[in-house]
């Protein structure tokens, strides 16, 4: 029952996570916001007894927020912040399990703006540290203009 009342936040703070609804009512119920900022395209994952959330934060960085239930959330902050690339922008984070590391991506720009077509790799032994692998360029010939 808790996992289908997470999906159900996640849907719910999805769908609200950008409009302007009452701070107060929002960081109380099923919709979880930050404390400070907006965050874009959530991703879950459920390790150990307890649900972990990422997503866009600040254009350059990846915000975590855990729960236990699925519900109730609280904020961890960023847990990574793309520095020291030509183009530190961050897009949609995916986490997910591979043996016993995890391993983040997400999508980077190659050029200022206009282009995302680089995938960046990160790995983690406990979601919250995460070490930058490698980034790859997205062939654009399986992508419609």
């Amino acid at each position: 029952m808790a996992r289908l009342l997470g999906l159900l936040s996640l849907l719910v703070l999805a769908a609200l996570s950008g409009a302007g609804a009452d701070d107060q009512a929002i960081r109380k119920g099923l919709i979880y916001r930050p404390a400070s900022g907006q965050f874009w395209d959530p991703s879950v994952i459920y390790v150990a007894g307890q649900y972990y959330m990422y997503s866009m934060y600040g254009g350059d960085s990846v915000w975590l927020a855990t729960s236990k239930d699925g519900v109730h959330w609280t904020d961890y902050g960023v847990v990574l912040k793309s520095e020291g690339f030509k183009n530190n922008r961050v897009r949609k984070p995916y986490v997910t399990k591979i043996g016993d590391k995890f391993i983040l991506n997400h999508g980077a720009f190659t050029d200022q703006g206009t282009n995302n077509k680089l995938l960046r790799f990160y790995e983690s032994q406990d979601l919250i540290h995460w070490k930058y692998l490698y980034e790859i360029p997205i062939d654009t010939n399986f992508y419609r203009s």
